[in-house]
């Protein structure tokens, strides 16, 4: 095998793994941080969601760390947290973040709970969009 071949092979093999990454744990973590930044910033509880925060820019977002805070978010964002932290998302990570948010969005709003967030505030399912849209970008790119 060529030099070339074993380049494209080790392209080919970590966009899959990126793939996987980003079809579940990486869809979830982007959408418990969009809920909750959406929510929690500005409120008595915006720690909680800095501490999430901290955790995924520093790169250590593991499911397990994230659900770890779940105990000190407000009843109605744990509710949704541990929704989102169940379902198993696959999306074709070749789509722009954008697209690919619209779609994860159309994907969990007949969800109750998600629509009773959404529906809190005129603008609020822009809001999620676009915070879910940063953390695609964010996990894609790291």
């Amino acid at each position: 095998m060529d030099i070339r071949n074993l380049f494209f092979l080790f392209v080919l093999l970590s966009c899959s793994s990126a793939f996987a990454q980003l079809a579940n744990n990486d869809i979830k973590s982007a959408l418990i941080l969009s809920f909750n930044e959406v929510s929690l910033s500005g409120s008595k509880h915006e720690a909680v969601y800095l501490n999430m925060e901290d955790l995924c820019l520093t790169g250590s977002c593991t499911m397990q760390q994230v659900n770890a805070l779940f105990g000190d978010l407000p009843a109605a964002n744990r509710n949704i947290s541990t929704f989102l932290k169940r379902q198993d998302f696959t999306f074709n990570s070749e789509l722009s973040t954008d697209s690919l948010a619209t779609e994860i969005l159309a994907s969990i709003d007949q969800n109750p709970l998600v629509q009773s967030f959404m529906q809190r505030s005129e603008t609020r399912a822009i809001e999620v969009h676009l915070s879910l849209a940063k953390w695609l970008t964010t996990f894609k790119d790291s």
